[in-house]
């Protein structure tokens, strides 16, 4: 019989180096369980709005797998939700680059720019409201240019991104909904170009890809509403409340609506139904001017039953 010696050392090391293999073969599948926890828990933060926790469990995810694209997605729509937008780009660039055929990055990025149009709009109408009141603020004048010009050049960029989304898949009913707000946005632009209509055509599109669009419908009707086609408006929320009850934005919208009718206690009772669905905290601007309007309709309609709801 032939006895093979092997020393200590060497057969220790042997012992060490599987051992080892083994470890690591453990670890990897534990980092690969915690990183799938990690990708569950965020999609289901960000489902819930929870949107600070889901940025951190997808970062946790993302620590893990560096490489997938959809992690990227969902850690940008957070950060979209919290307005970080700098961070929302970041994330949507990288998923393109590991994902370039996917739609999406683009459709994030539309999301992204169009929000900073939105936000420019916004300080635009602050600074021409100083310079109506007070017609020397040069700086509020300077200002205002200076807004509209960031404005224009986010919802440029948001159309472009949008755009290159529908060129890739012109099926998808949300992306013709995206592209008809930047529309709606761009009007405010040029109040003599034809963007109103022509995101009406977006959401009609939209509709006829998906008859339940709830969006789309509400969408549209906020667009008719502003070109004075209050009826077609009209019809357009109570479509937006069959299928959503409680979409306070219909019932407010609804009360605009009637107003230009001068269905005035109809309007009364869909401001009314709004109010009860938003609260102070949450909705601070919106709930006073639905107060302020309410008060306004009590002084002039001599209902007894309207009386006593406002």
């Amino acid at each position: 019989m032939i006895t093979i010696r092997m020393p200590l050392a060497g057969a220790l090391g042997i012992v060490l180096i599987f051992g080892t293999i083994s470890l690591d073969a453990g670890n990897e599948k534990t980092r690969q369980t915690q990183a799938e926890i990690n990708w569950y828990m965020g999609l289901d933060q960000l489902h819930r709005g929870d949107l600070r926790e889901a940025v951190v469990s997808l970062s946790a995810f993302l620590q893990a797998q560096p490489r997938e694209a959809k992690g990227y997605l969902a850690r940008g729509n957070a950060y979209v939700g919290i307005q970080s937008y700098p961070d929302a780009l970041n994330d949507f660039n990288q998923a393109a680059l590991l994902d370039p055929a996917s739609m999406e990055p683009y459709i994030g990025r539309a999301l992204v720019y169009l929000a900073m149009g939105r936000d420019q709009r916004r300080r635009w109408t602050e600074l021409n409201e100083r310079v109506r009141i007070n017609p020397t603020d040069f700086s509020a004048g300077s200002e205002r240019a200076s807004a509209m010009k960031d404005m224009e050049g986010c919802l440029a960029q948001a159309w472009s991104n949008c755009d290159r989304a529908i060129q890739m898949d012109n099926t998808k009913a949300k992306t013709y909904v995206l592209r008809g707000e930047i529309r709606m946005e761009q009007s405010y632009i040029n109040l003599s170009s034809n963007q109103r209509g022509y995101a009406i055509e977006d959401f009609n599109r939209a509709l006829e890809l998906d008859p339940k669009l709830t969006d789309a419908y509400f969408r549209r009707g906020i667009c008719l509403m502003v070109a004075n086609r209050s009826e077609e408006a009209l019809r357009d929320f109570k479509e937006t409340l069959r299928q959503e009850p409680n979409h306070a934005g219909a019932y407010f919208h609804s009360g605009e609506c009637y107003e230009k009718l001068y269905q005035e206690e109809e309007a009364g009772q869909a401001y009314l139904r709004c109010l009860r669905l938003i609260t102070k905290m949450n909705e601070p601007e919106l709930f006073d001017e639905i107060e302020k309007r309410l008060n306004r309709l009590k002084q002039r309609i001599p209902s007894k039953r309207m009386d006593v709801e406002l």
